[in-house]
């Protein structure tokens, strides 16, 4: 059975505070990427991030690269580069190489001899899949940018001679720049073999960056075995409100809306629908819980209200609460409490008092 794991790109803009990696935890486990490459990592909070684990490269430099796995996934064989600007592994036959270019124009020919000498101490000796992803901060195409285009011949040259195809080719007829300054700096390259498994592609907007994320969802011919999450059950009885039912149908019409900018229907059902779905119907069980609740109160209120009044004696209550026989946490409790609390304690008192 083949299984489609979702691989991304992202500049995080060198993540420090708790905020941002709350948010950056948040983006992973909502977009259920299993494996993440992030550029321009500041710190190792990474490594705390709830349901995956972190390769890191921070580099002399102090903006390094990582690699984020799900748990239950495997990423061998690792290799750093000591600046920090690269980091590789191996992932079921696939290796996986992240880098992050030095930027700017008056970076040029840093930016070309790490294209041309330290990416090569990241590449695979023998005949591997790869996937190359990163912030290449520049572009091999004048398409790839609105303005002057910042052109690599030294990238080109990499990708001819592996051979590497850029992985949003086909994917979409709309070009999707990935940063602000309208260029797409942010790219995946695959082998010819993994184009064939690739299921798309998609760019991610990331709040706590400047930056889209660029996700591709590749099928290999098993599952590992990942964190197993909370299973959920449906409350069927929804079903049979004609209210929610036409509330849903209208969702279901603005979510068909959107799949012509989805590759397919499986991509759009899997990262658009399915889970808003699941969300819809969470909501409004949770809703009718709350007035359940708030009915089931009121009733008992209702109730409580109807208790005749019976006559205690006020040395008795003085006794009863203050006596010591209540913990700390029953200190502080409502009128309707202790009411109920004097009733059935004054009549434990009648009877053992004859």
């Amino acid at each position: 059975m083949n299984y489609a794991y979702k691989i991304a790109t992202l500049n995080n803009n060198a993540i420090s505070s708790q905020m941002k990696i709350k948010m950056l935890t948040n983006f992973l486990l909502s977009q259920d990427i299993d494996i993440a490459l992030l550029q321009e990592v500041a710190n190792n909070d990474l490594s705390i991030i709830y349901g995956y684990s972190a390769h890191i490269n921070e580099g002399t430099e102090e903006r390094g690269t990582a690699i984020l796995m799900k748990e239950g996934i495997s990423v061998n064989n690792i290799k750093k580069l000591p600046s920090g600007r690269g980091i590789t592994g191996l992932f079921e036959g696939t290796w996986l190489i992240n880098v992050y270019a030095p930027s700017g124009a008056e970076k040029r020919h840093e930016r070309e001899n790490f294209f041309t000498n330290e990416l090569a101490y990241l590449l695979p000796t023998g005949p591997k899949e790869i996937l190359l992803a990163g912030d290449f901060k520049c572009v091999i195409t004048p398409a790839d940018c609105t303005g002057s285009p910042n052109l690599s011949k030294a990238l080109s040259a990499t990708l001819a001679g592996l051979p590497l195809h850029d992985a949003w080719e086909q994917a979409s007829k709309l070009l999707q720049y990935t940063n602000s300054g309208a260029t797409r700096i942010d790219r995946i390259y695959l082998t010819d073999q993994l184009k064939t498994r690739k299921q798309g592609a998609e760019t991610i907007i990331a709040p706590f960056s400047d930056h889209l994320a660029v996700a591709v969802p590749l099928t290999y011919s098993h599952q590992t075995n990942l964190r197993k999450r909370r299973l959920w059950e449906m409350n069927i009885s929804l079903l049979d409100d004609n209210i929610f039912c036409d509330s849903l149908m209208l969702l279901w019409c603005n979510w068909k809306r959107n799949m012509k900018y989805y590759p397919n229907a499986v991509l759009w059902w899997n990262r658009k629908v399915k889970q808003r779905i699941r969300q819809t119907l969470q909501r409004e069980e949770a809703s009718r819980n709350r007035d359940r609740k708030d009915m089931e109160g009121h009733g008992r209120f209702l109730l409580y209200s109807n208790l005749p009044h019976t006559t205690i004696p006020s040395t008795y209550i003085r006794e009863s609460r203050y006596c010591g026989t209540m913990s700390k946490s029953e200190n502080i409790t409502s009128p309707k409490q202790n009411y109920e609390r004097d009733i059935i304690g004054y009549r434990r008192h009648r009877c053992s008092s004859k």
